[in-house]
């Protein structure tokens, strides 16, 4: 509550002229602009769900409580957790004193760490793991980055103070957001693991190990590697000020809260226990953001 106080009365501060001295709008920026930006972007903590229709009951799962004591399918869940990244903006726009249109095209690219939050089946029904499997399996999932390169059409009220050299402003903006998570990445590799037994000449070939040891373990791997693409809406929040240093030329700080859609792609995997095996998958929260620096020139 004291942040919002002290944001509040910031803000109040700017726009209310002091004592005596008259607002301005002398300098306020009239006719065509281009503008660039530079800083950094920070995105909160996303959301990877995924889906497929595997009917397989893999030999290190116990699937006697499901019907049939085969799955209809798997569900998986992780949390996406990006780093702090570069950010840039390229705008141009055309001011109309107190209110400006502007048309901005923007660039991030986050580091993600991928963290496994569960799974189930298909169904929502809990996975249950084999209590005495043959077998071994190794997982190993990942992900690179996510870039998101952002067209939108921008409108700001530039708020008069009674400095005739600096601005603030307040912006809202609507646009796309072309994104793309690279190297999406999950492998499974299945091994036959040797019979544990402290007695070898009675355990040298425990019950049901002998069925299995002329089966492939290799069947049941899988393997996806996929670009992760999706054109998705977005909201852009602003917030800033410029301050004119020559009669053409201004520099200023904004601050940007952007908001984009959920992403969603169907994709094969490269080999599958089950031949053509294709899974679903989302990408949800989509919110970060933005602190530049910025340079306008006045056309």
């Amino acid at each position: 509550m004291t942040a919002r106080l002290t944001a509040c009365l910031l803000i109040l501060a700017l726009v209310l002229p002091l004592p005596g001295i008259g607002a301005t709008t002398a300098h306020a920026t009239t006719g065509w602009y281009i503008a660039f930006g530079i800083g950094a972007s920070k995105a909160g903590t996303m959301k990877q769900a995924g889906n497929n229709d595997d009917t397989t009951c893999y030999p290190d799962d116990d699937c006697g409580h499901l019907p049939d004591m085969l799955p209809t399918g798997y569900r998986w869940f992780y949390d996406l957790h990006p780093d702090t990244d570069a950010a840039f903006e390229l705008a141009v726009g055309y001011g109309f004193r107190l209110f400006r249109l502007e048309l901005a095209t923007t660039r991030q690219t986050l580091g993600i760490d991928q963290q496994f939050v569960g799974g189930s089946y298909l169904d929502g029904s809990r996975a249950m793991p084999a209590a005495d499997s043959f077998y071994t399996v190794d997982v190993k999932t990942g992900v690179d980055d996510l870039t998101l390169h952002t067209l939108a059409l921008n409108a700001y009220a530039d708020l008069p103070i009674a400095d005739p050299r600096l601005t603030p402003y307040l912006g809202l903006g609507l646009g796309l957001t072309f994104a793309k998570l690279s190297r999406l990445h999950y492998e499974s590799a299945y091994a036959l693991k040797e019979p544990e037994c402290p007695d070898t000449a009675a355990c040298a070939n425990p019950e049901g190990y002998e069925e299995i040891q002329d089966i492939d373990p290799a069947m049941y791997n899988g393997r996806q590697h996929i670009d992760l693409t999706d054109t998705v809406p977005s909201v852009h929040f602003h917030l800033g000020a410029d301050y004119r240093i020559r009669d053409t030329l201004l520099i200023g700080l904004k601050v940007s809260y952007n908001l984009a859609g959920d992403m969603s792609q169907e994709d094969a995997y490269e080999y599958h226990a089950i031949a053509g095996m294709t899974s679903h998958t989302e990408i949800s929260g989509i919110r970060y953001w933005a602190v530049l620096l910025n340079l306008k020139w006045e056309l």
